[in-house]
């Protein structure tokens, strides 16, 4: 099978490229990126510098200084001062790998990095994460676009299993890519083309994942370029491998403007001798950690799979009417996507949702039942979309009580009602009737304080209340017990009693005898024999005035 590399010429063809879904992709004033899916970047923990000791400038360096190495130095890369490419823009006091395509040998060897922690599928002897994030600096020597300068970064060098980033230059731009194998057939593109007169930044992330297709993301000054779906060279090769290096190499390819297979139209730039890319800030970092789920996944399953892989308990194991169960299980795919269903009894989905399993394949999580679920044996099922694992916790659902609504009784006490009439001849009726004593006497002109209890009708209901009376005569009111009463009072007051020969009236808290309260209050004083007792008022009329709360 054919790999990337074979010689054949396309001249003069447009580079126009389709983007995948997270690359959409702007050059801006200064180097800058407009792109969609910004991610921060990792930190790296093994940088290369090559100012430390052991590194020497020069043609063919750095290969065989501190752990670098090449079985080919015939073509063009040196190690060099950045301060010789002022148009660079990189540091002055740093040093670069220098490369270019002025010469392509017939077979291209790649120079190899130091070695580091290796990565890899968990399944691979020796591998310390399955993550490996590797990070460079580019820029052109020229401060400006090569047209046809091209090379690869490589993952794992010899075999380029974990992948490459291809970056070409046209005739206005940097262009950065990649190819790569899927279902059996070669795939490329471009992700991003970007203003070759400034500095950027690539890192490139692979999570090497076992029993599922590897994931691989490129960013370009930390923004997100690659489509969905890029991913290793696992499938070209029988057997996963580790990858404990990068590599710096000639490329005679570049990706295809359709996206299918690549193109092979590179060849030597005789006049980017001793100029060409430079490389630097390079560094590697192996860990363990959750890839991207993928930006596109199929509907949660609509039916409940009939006999699942594994039955897990639910807890609780039932419910009333609705809540949440939680439930664990294993036996799925480190990271793979794993389905999370509810079913009802007919195993018809009610509310479903993605989530990822863990590195191991496990699997803990909470799961919503709604309130609309029937009641009867309900299915929570996972589902893994790679491995086909399933399982399954039943819970047993009761149909929430029904609670009647509360409706008010028109009979319960709290209206209230009354009649009365009053007059200005000082005739009043009323449903409720108070007696009271007190004394008065002639000598001073002045009556004394008395105390009468009234009874108020409410409903039929007879509620006793106090009213205190103050007695008050301008003339001589003859010996006798004075009888006060006040009828169908609902709140406490004051009633104040005036002798007056010129009074014609009685009024009852006012003038027309307003009604006071909920029921009818009605104030009723009467003159003559037997209210007075013995006694008579000497020439007058008693007025009966109400004073609210003793104003």
């Amino acid at each position: 099978m054919q790999t990337p590399g074979p010689e054949t010429s396309r001249p003069n063809r447009k580079r126009g490229r389709r983007l995948g879904a997270a690359a959409v992709v702007t050059v801006l004033a200064g180097g800058a990126l407009a792109i969609a899916g910004v991610l921060p970047a990792s930190a790296a923990a093994n940088t290369i510098d090559f100012t430390a000791p052991g590194y020497t400038v020069g043609q063919g360096s750095p290969n065989q200084q501190n752990g670098w190495n090449t079985s080919d130095t015939s073509w063009d890369f040196a190690l060099v001062e950045n301060a010789d490419f002022p148009a660079s823009g990189l540091d002055a006091g740093e040093r670069s790998l220098r490369v270019s395509n002025a010469s392509i040998p017939s077979k291209v060897q790649p120079l190899r990095s130091p070695t580091f922690e290796p990565a890899g599928e968990s399944s691979v002897a020796g591998v310390a994460g399955n993550t490996l994030t590797t990070e460079f600096t580019v820029a052109s020597a020229t401060g400006a676009a090569q047209e046809g300068v091209a090379a690869d970064v490589a993952i794992g060098p010899s075999s380029r299993y974990g992948g490459v980033v291809n970056l070409h230059y046209t005739d206005s731009a940097l262009e950065i890519g990649s190819y790569w194998y899927e279902d059996g057939a070669w795939k490329s593109d471009v992700f991003a083309s970007v203003d070759p007169s400034v500095p950027h930044t690539v890192q490139v992330t692979n999570w090497f994942l076992d029993g599922q297709e590897d994931v691989m993301e490129v960013r370009v000054d930390g923004q997100l370029v690659s489509e969905a779906g890029l991913t290793s060279w696992e499938d070209y090769f029988a057997a996963p491998q580790a990858i404990d290096d990068i590599g710096f190499r000639l490329t005679k390819s570049t990706p295809s403007e359709t996206g299918a297979g690549f193109d092979s139209d590179v060849t030597a730039v005789p006049a980017a001798a001793d100029q060409g890319i430079l490389f630097t800030d390079i560094s590697t970092e192996t860990t363990d950690s959750a890839p991207p789920m993928p930006n596109v996944l199929p509907e949660v399953p609509e039916t409940a799979v009939e006999v699942p892989s594994v039955t897990v308990p639910a807890e609780p194991a039932a419910l009333t009417g609705s809540g949440a169960v939680a439930l664990a299980a294993e036996g799925f795919l480190p990271y793979e996507p794993v389905s999370a269903t509810v079913y009802n009894a007919e195993g018809l989905k009610q509310v479903g949702r993605w989530m990822q399993a863990a590195g191991d394949g496990t699997v803990a999580t909470e799961v919503e039942i709604p309130e609309t679920t029937p009641a009867g044996t309900v299915r929570v099922q996972l589902a893994g979309a790679t491995s086909g694992q399933t399982a399954e916790a039943a819970v047993e659902l009761v149909a929430a009580p029904v609670v009647e609504p509360d409706v008010e009784d028109p009979t319960t006490p709290g209206v209230e009602t009354g009649t009365g009439a009053e007059t200005g001849t000082g005739t009043a009726t009323g449903t409720g009737t108070a007696t009271g004593t007190g004394s008065a006497t002639a000598e001073t002109g002045t009556a004394a304080a008395g105390t009468a209890t009234g009874g108020a009708a409410r409903n039929g209901s007879a509620v006793s209340e106090d009213v205190t009376a103050q007695l008050l005569a301008d003339e001589v009111v003859a010996d006798g017990t004075v009888d006060a009463a006040v009828a169908d009072g609902t709140e406490s007051g004051t009633v104040e009693a005036v002798v007056s020969e010129d009074a014609e009236r009685v009024e009852a808290g006012t003038d027309q005898g307003d009604a006071f309260g909920v029921g009818i209050e009605v104030a009723a004083v009467a003159i003559g024999a037997g209210l007075l007792g013995a006694g008579a008022v000497a020439g007058g009329t008693l007025i009966a005035r109400r004073r609210r709360n003793g104003a």
